[in-house]
């Protein structure tokens, strides 16, 4: 539960931010608390324990893997019984009471009939839906269910020619060709050939021309097929025609009705000759799979709109912590501080190319936000454009932000993006951007600092601190009396880093390097930042907050 921060206090002291335009933005910033509330509460934690056992088996998909395809007890299910009764009702739907002698066999990848049998081999691989997951995901030939469902067409073809010796018909030898010449897996076909029927998909679309026995295969599935329309896709294919004819003809005389004169099943390879594991046998490596658990689809979405939740809380935070730059008694000044300024210098060349740069991201980054980032992978500054559901950048800070949403200037200026961000410049406390700053200057590259006006004056009372080789304060005094500050190396891991120490004049350690002139300025313009908030300040009224 995250509970919005106290922002009362700058109404009525912001320049160029009206109280209406700001209390709008306020409650636009309390609507993302609220939300980002909201969707924790709803997004609740998920029990990761293994689902449920598949609905088309008994055991996990682990335990499958491991299990010899002889131990299985398998039968057609899921998508492969669905593709062997659309087979049986479209053989009913042409008058034909033959049905092949399907069986769950060991074919590799490949489904084949048995030569002048009846017997259609289909690989077991198929037998369900989780076996046919895993063959598609190994080394086979993967199948869609319409693949699936032309291919066992195509064996019933075979079956039926084999059944009722369709191949010893004169007629049937002068239209497909003598069914007795040589078999060969490698063939040559004839690209754009009109006499033969493209039924397969993809690679097998001309196996037609393979074989007799194939081309009356293929034309028989084809004929088959209530949605191939062959009349009119094969109108001009006068070859294929003949043949599709062919066939219409014999269905028409009844020569495919009756007891066929052929009941011969053939050589069979069922699977219980399969000795290896399911793995081996499809080439799947059987390592754990993660189940995912029930709700956790819905729990996925939630996160998405938590992480755009929080980046917009998170961002306005950014913009309303770092506003009220004429808050106190003691005006701060207007440019950036000496941190900000040094890495400023080293990124742009200059405090103005940096200032020109974030006006730029602020007209560049439509209805988002302009964001001055410490990246802490690069060890620079950089400015960055964020659209309101994208991720923040990872591994960085935010420095400085400023809201280019219409609800953050609008009321003020309408439509004049550049005068809303110029408002919010205005109003920018450079004295919070440097207190964001200085923690990144450790793991700085060595820089030569360059302070802007009036930042190595102090204005207002300065507490010094004095540290050791751990950068533990050993006290505070009210003023740097006796005090001198050193470089000294700090060990951080496996870097080491150098760092700035108050000492007693006169008790420095071996290594250590005084710091004189400008620098002597600069570590003591540092210390300023750290104890000049007016909050800070002894007898300093506390801030205005307004109930």
């Amino acid at each position: 539960m995250i509970t919005a921060r106290n922002y009362q206090h700058l109404l009525g002291n912001l320049r160029g931010i009206s109280d209406r335009s700001l209390s709008a933005h306020l409650a636009i910033y309390q609507q993302a608390v609220d939300r980002l509330n909201a969707i924790e509460a709803a997004c609740p934690m998920v029990e990761w324990k293994p689902a449920d056992a598949p609905p088309d088996g008994d055991v996990t998909e682990q335990t499958l893997l491991t299990t010899p395809v002889c131990q299985l007890d398998l039968r057609p299910m899921g998508a492969l019984d669905e593709c062997l009764q659309t087979v049986s009702d479209n053989l009913t739907a042409n008058g034909i009471a033959f049905r092949p002698a399907w069986y769950l066999g060991v074919a590799g990848d490949d489904f084949w009939t048995t030569d002048r049998a009846v017997s259609v081999c289909i690989p077991w691989c198929f037998a369900n839906p989780m076996l046919w997951r895993l063959a598609n995901r190994g080394q086979r030939t993967s199948y869609t269910p319409e693949e699936m469902l032309r291919t066992l067409r195509h064996e019933a073809g075979h079956a039926l020619c084999y059944a009722f010796e369709l191949w010893r018909d004169p007629e049937w030898v002068a239209v497909f060709g003598d069914s007795r010449q040589a078999y060969r897996d490698d063939f040559k076909y004839v690209g754009g050939s009109r006499d033969f029927v493209e039924y397969l998909i993809g690679v097998r679309a001309h196996y037609a021309q393979k074989h007799p026995d194939e081309d009356f295969a293929e034309t028989f599935a084809c004929w088959l097929d209530p949605g191939t329309n062959w009349r009119q896709q094969y109108a001009d294919w006068p070859g294929a025609l003949q043949k599709l004819n062919f066939i219409e003809d014999c269905a028409l005389a009844r020569r495919f009705s009756g007891n066929p004169p052929n009941t011969y099943a053939g050589r069979r390879e069922p699977y219980a000759l399969e000795t290896r594991t399911v793995a081996e046998a499809l080439g799947v490596v059987a390592t754990p799979r993660l189940i995912w658990p029930t709700g956790w689809s819905e729990r996925a979405e939630l996160l998405k709109a938590l992480a755009a939740a929080y980046n917009e809380v998170v961002l306005h935070e950014a913009l309303f912590g770092a506003m009220g730059r004429n808050l106190g008694p003691v005006p701060e000044n207007p440019t950036p501080g000496p941190s900000l300024t040094a890495l400023a210098v080293q990124n742009w060349g200059s405090v103005e190319s940096y200032l020109l740069d974030l006006r730029l991201c602020c007209a560049a980054c439509g209805d988002g936000w302009a964001l001055t980032l410490w990246d802490r992978r690069r060890m620079q500054l950089r400015n960055a454009c964020v659209m309101p559901a994208q991720p923040l950048p990872v591994d960085c800070s935010v420095l400085v932000a400023i809201d280019m949403n219409p609800h953050a200037y609008a009321l003020d200026y309408g439509g004049s993006r550049h005068l809303g961000a110029a408002a919010q410049l205005e109003n920018l406390s450079w004295l919070e951007v440097e207190r964001r700053t200085l923690p990144a200057l450790p793991w700085a590259p060595k820089m030569d600092l360059v302070l802007p006006p009036g930042w190595g004056e102090p204005s207002s009372p300065v507490v010094a601190e004095v540290g050791d080789e751990t950068g533990e304060d050993e006290h505070r005094n009210a003023g740097r009396e006796g005090l001198v500050p050193v470089e000294r190396e700090v060990h951080r891991g496996p870097k080491t880093h150098r760092q700035i120490f108050w000492v007693r004049s006169g008790q420095e350690k071996p290594g250590d390097r005084k710091l004189e002139g400008d620098e002597e300025a600069i570590a003591c313009a540092h210390h300023t930042m750290q104890w000049r908030s007016p909050q800070n300040q002894p007898g300093a009224p506390p801030p205005k907050i307004e109930p």
